[in-house]
C-alpha cells in the first residue's frame, strides 16, 4: 500500500517510537496523521512541530486511553471527520510497570486488541473504508523469556500471537484489514525511564551492555510492512540493533 495520501493514527505518539512515526508517514507524502496519547503536553507539541514542518492540515492530536473504548472511538470518529478517512493505525503504546501488573496489561494488551478490532468498523472495507493496516508495537522480549520482566515479557509475546492470528480470521481478510507486528531490541524511549520493576539492578547492568536500537531501522520496518502489506499479512519482524531485521517463521503445534 502507498502511503502517499494516506492517513493514519498512531497510539503513544506524544514521544519516542510514536512521535517518529508520525513524523515519518508525513515524510512518505501522508495526507494526515492523528497524534494519540494521554500525555496532552507532549502530544500537542509533537503536533505543533508537524503542523509547522509538514503544513497547517497535516496533523491532529487526540486525547486517547487505549484502554477506553470510548476514547478510542473518539479517536476514530475525529480522525475520519477531520480527514475524511483512516487507512494506517499503528498501536504503539505500552508501559513497564511490573509491580503494577494489571495496568501493564490493560495498555499494552487490551489496548492492542481493541485498537485492531476497531479499525473493522473505520479502515474496513465493508464498513465505509477501503481496507488498509495495521501494525503493532512488541519486542524482542515477545519473542523469548526474559527473566526480569515475566509480565511485560508476557504481553509482548500475547501482541505477537493475536497479530499473527487475527491477520487471518475471516472479517479482517474481507475487509482487507492487514496485521503485523514488530518485535524492537532496546530503544532509547521514555518507557525506560518510567519502567517499574522488582530487578531494577539487573535490568540496569543487562541495558548496560548493549546498544540502542537505531530508530531509522525501526522506522524503515514499519514503511516496508505497510508498503508491503499483502505479502506480509500476519509478518512478524525481530530488530536488532546489529542485525538485518528478520522476519520470524514460527512453526506452529498441529495435533
Amino acid at each position: 500500500m502507498d502511503i502517499q495520501d494516506k492517513v493514519a493514527m498512531v497510539t503513544g505518539a506524544a514521544s519516542g517510537i510514536g512521535a517518529a512515526l508520525v513524523e515519518a508517514f508525513l515524510k512518505e507524502g501522508a495526507k494526515g496523521v492523528s497524534v494519540l496519547d494521554i500525555d496532552d503536553s507532549g502530544g500537542r507539541d509533537v503536533c505543533k512541530r508537524l503542523l509547522r514542518s509538514y503544513g497547517e492540515d497535516k496533523a491532529i492530536y487526540v486525547h486517547c486511553d487505549v484502554t477506553s473504548n470510548t476514547d478510542f472511538q473518539n479517536a476514530f470518529k475525529t480522525t475520519k471527520a477531520n480527514f475524511g478517512h483512516v487507512d494506517i493505525l499503528c498501536n504503539n503504546a505500552g508501559i513497564l510497570d511490573e509491580l503494577n501488573w494489571e495496568s501493564t496489561l490493560d495498555i499494552n494488551v487490551k489496548g492492542v486488541i481493541m485498537g485492531t478490532t476497531l479499525a473493522l468498523d473505520f479502515i474496513g472495507a465493508k464498513t465505509g473504508g477501503t481496507g488498509g493496516v495495521v501494525v503493532n508495537t512488541s519486542s524482542l522480549t515477545g519473542l523469548s523469556a526474559f527473566p526480569f520482566m515475566p509480565v511485560y515479557s508476557t504481553t509482548k509475546a500475547s501482541i505477537v500471537h493475536f497479530s499473527r492470528t487475527v491477520a487471518n480470521e475471516p472479517r479482517f481478510r474481507e475487509n482487507k484489514v492487514r496485521v503485523m507486528a514488530f518485535c524492537p531490541d532496546l530503544v532509547d524511549t521514555p518507557i525506560h525511564q518510567k519502567m517499574n520493576c522488582r530487578y531494577m539492578e539487573h535490568l540496569n547492568a543487562s541495558k548496560a551492555s548493549l546498544e540502542f536500537m537505531p530508530m531509522d531501522k525501526i522506522i524503515d520496518t514499519v514503511i516496508n510492512l505497510i508498503r508491503e502489506c499483502d505479502k506480509e499479512n500476519g509478518a512478524i519482524y525481530a530488530l536488532q540493533s546489529d542485525k538485518p531485521a528478520r522476519k520470524i517463521e514460527f512453526s506452529d503445534f498441529r495435533r
